[in-house]
């Protein structure tokens, strides 16, 4: 073997784990900013809410009111709208705080259709939460709800974080993988033509 085949085969062998030390690198950066970034913000959260008229409820009559109890003291309320698919809110009167559970009022006369509760307040430790729950009233109860509605929930934030790894994972290895099967081939070939 020649000196100058084996400077070669050398510098092929230092670029090669240069590379792979590189790629180890990225996985690792783009593995922890995975794992590190923030999940959304729920502190006390819309987990551990009740609402009545319970998401996703079909009603024959309009309620007269409609409450959630949150997992914490309730100290302001930002909003407790309830509307229907034109934006008109059906609150009747401001809403009301005992505690955890936060109500309103509704106007008399709610007509058939779909409605959105949505609420905003801040706990008594000063962390926000929001939430919010569909529910039908009347003809449009005995449909199907609407499958296209986004429905964002800690479990599904969960998966789609650890499926994002595993693919981002699955790629860097492949990546490495076929690298090295490269790279091989290249020592290889150098070795052979050096003789």
């Amino acid at each position: 073997m020649n000196p100058e085949g084996v400077r070669m085969n050398s510098r092929a062998r230092a670029w090669s784990a240069g590379w792979t030390f590189g790629l180890a690198l990225l996985f690792l950066f783009v593995a922890g900013s995975l794992f590190a970034a923030p999940a959304p913000a729920s502190a006390h959260g819309g987990t551990g809410s009740a609402a009545t008229p319970r998401d996703g409820a079909m009603l024959d009559t309009s309620p007269e009111h409609v409450q959630v109890v949150l997992p914490a003291d309730i100290t302001t309320v930002g909003e407790m709208v309830i509307v229907d698919r034109s934006g008109r809110d059906w609150g009747q009167v401001p809403a009301r705080i005992e505690g955890r559970t936060l109500s309103r009022r509704l106007q008399p006369g709610m007509p058939q259709g779909t409605y959105v509760m949505r609420w905003r307040v801040t706990f008594t430790d000063g962390h926000p939460a929001t939430g919010s729950a569909e529910f039908s009233v009347g003809a449009t109860a005995t449909g199907a709800r609407n499958p296209f509605a986004l429905r964002v929930t800690p479990a599904g934030v969960a998966v789609f974080y650890a499926t994002s790894a595993a693919v981002v994972i699955g790629l860097l290895l492949a990546i490495v993988v076929q690298a090295r099967g490269l790279y091989g081939r290249a020592d290889n070939h150098r070795e052979g033509s050096a003789h």
